[in-house]
C-alpha cells in the first residue's frame, strides 16, 4: 500500500552532512540540503512506534521486538519538493546547456540531441527569467513530461532554488553535558534552511497493508525540537 505525505516545517531546518562534527570543538556544522530520505523515514517509524506504545500503555523498548518487522516494511519510494500544490522534480542536467539572446523577446535554446548534436529552438516566453549565473533547478511534473516528449517547458514550469528556500546563518554555544551550562569560548556556526511560502516536502511511503499509518500528525525532526506537520 502507498500513501503520500505533505511535510510542512514550522521552523527552519538543519540537516547535517555525514562529516563528523562536535559542537564547540569544531566551528562549523555543514548543512545538507535538500535532505536525504533517512530523517523522514526515521520520523515516520518513530511516530508509529510511539502510537503503539501509547495504545498498549507500555514503553517503546518493551514493544519494539513485536513491531520490528512492521517497521522494516515501511520504505520511502518518492521524495520531492512541492510548491503551491505542484510537485517539483530536479531539473535534468541536459535541459539547459546554453543561452543566446537573439532579439528583445527571443532566445535560442540549445539541447543535445540523440546524435550528440546541438538542436536550436527559438522561444519567446523566457526573457529575463533565467541567466547562466542563476539557472533554474526544479521543474514541474508537467514540464518534465514535456521535456521527455522533446518539447520545451514553459517559464512557469521552472523554478530556481531562490524561489523555494533561503539560507540563514545561526550561532550556537555548546553546553556542559554534566552541569547543563554553557561552555566558555565554545561557539559554532550553522547554516539553516527556511522554506519559502507555499513550499513543503512531498514524501511517498510504501508499507505493509496490515500497518495503519496515521493520515495527519506532527512530530519533531532532529534534536533541535523543530516541528513538522505531516498530512
Amino acid at each position: 500500500m502507498r500513501i503520500f505525505y505533505r511535510i510542512t516545517p514550522v521552523s527552519v531546518l538543519f540537516f547535517r552532512d555525514p562529516k563528523p562534527f562536535m559542537a564547540g570543538e569544531q566551528s562549523l556544522g555543514r548543512l545538507l540540503f535538500p535532505p536525504r530520505l533517512t530523517p523522514f523515514l526515521g520520523a515516520l517509524r518513530t511516530k508509529l512506534l510511539e502510537d503503539r506504545a501509547k495504545a498498549e500503555g507500555k514503553k517503546i523498548p518493551e514493544i519494539f521486538n513485536n513491531y520490528e518487522q512492521q517497521l522494516r516494511s515501511i520504505s520511502i519510494i518518492w521524495f520531492s519538493i512541492i510548491k503551491d500544490n505542484k510537485p517539483l522534480l530536479p531539473l535534468p542536467f541536459d535541459t539547459f546547456t546554453k543561452w543566446q539572446l537573439l532579439t528583445d523577446d527571443r532566445f535560442v535554446f540549445e539541447k543535445a540531441s540523440d546524435k550528440e548534436q546541438m538542436l536550436k529552438v527559438p522561444i519567446s516566453n523566457l526573457k529575463a527569467y533565467k541567466t547562466s549565473s542563476n539557472p533554474a533547478s526544479y521543474i514541474t511534473i508537467e514540464g518534465f513530461c514535456e521535456y521527455q516528449n522533446g518539447s520545451i517547458p514553459f517559464a512557469d514550469e521552472l523554478f530556481k532554488t531562490t524561489e523555494l528556500w533561503e539560507f540563514e546563518n545561526r550561532v550556537g554555544i555548546t553546553l556542559n553535558p554534566e552541569l547543563k551550562t554553557t561552555e566558555r569560548s565554545k561557539f559554532y556556526r550553522l547554516t539553516v534552511a527556511r522554506l519559502k511560502q507555499g513550499v513543503s516536502f512531498l514524501v511517498g511511503v510504501e508499507h505493509d497493508d496490515r500497518i495503519d499509518l496515521p493520515e495527519t500528525f506532527t512530530t519533531c525532526l532532529g534534536g533541535e525540537g523543530h516541528i513538522a506537520v505531516w498530512e
